[in-house]
């Protein structure tokens, strides 16, 4: 196995511990964590909108930060399964042995699989649940980093061809 193999697969075991860690806090962990992080956007959105009314502000607050908790924990479930979907297909770029249509399809299974596992161990922990919706979600997630990366590929193949051209032309120009 050579080096940036071995790299790339640590670093997707890395980040699979990362989102076993995540999923291994109990309930209250888990929403004290989200929550705090909803405040801190509520917080922002106050001093860009410079609320008035102190009646008004605490009641939109708190239904903002339900709202902001709710959205924040489905992103980051799908942030997650974007950030494994991008280091999954790098360690298959290294192997170098499917095809680019074939190593998003394992890609996707691969990602959907830990997600099915992952919201099994969900039901594990205290005062959390598995649900297939989340599953959805982190598959999405996975979709979308395989788009993500398919484009910074395409870009970066383009690059390198116009470079290949450039130094040709430089090369013809310096032997004539």
């Amino acid at each position: 196995m050579n080096r940036k193999v071995l790299i790339s697969l640590i670093l997707v075991i890395i980040w699979m511990g990362f989102i076993f860690f995540m999923s291994s806090m109990n309930k209250d962990e888990s929403d004290t964590t989200s929550t705090s992080i909803a405040i801190d956007i509520v917080d922002g959105v106050d001093k860009i909108t410079k609320a008035s009314e102190e009646v008004v502000k605490k009641h939109q607050e708190v239904t903002f930060i339900k709202h902001a908790n709710h959205v924040l924990r489905k992103t980051a479930h799908a942030f997650c399964y974007f950030i494994l979907s991008l280091l999954f297909l790098n360690l298959l770029m290294q192997i170098n042995k499917y095809t680019y249509f074939i190593r998003n399809i394992i890609n996707i299974l691969f990602c959907f699989f830990y997600a099915c596992t992952d919201e099994i161990h969900q039901t594990f922990v205290s005062g959390r649940g598995g649900q297939f919706s989340d599953v959805l979600i982190d598959t999405f997630g996975a979709l979308i980093g395989c788009i993500i990366f398919y484009l910074v590929y395409k870009i970066i193949v383009k690059r390198k061809k116009i470079q290949k051209i450039r130094d040709k032309k430089i090369t013809k120009c310096r032997i004539a």
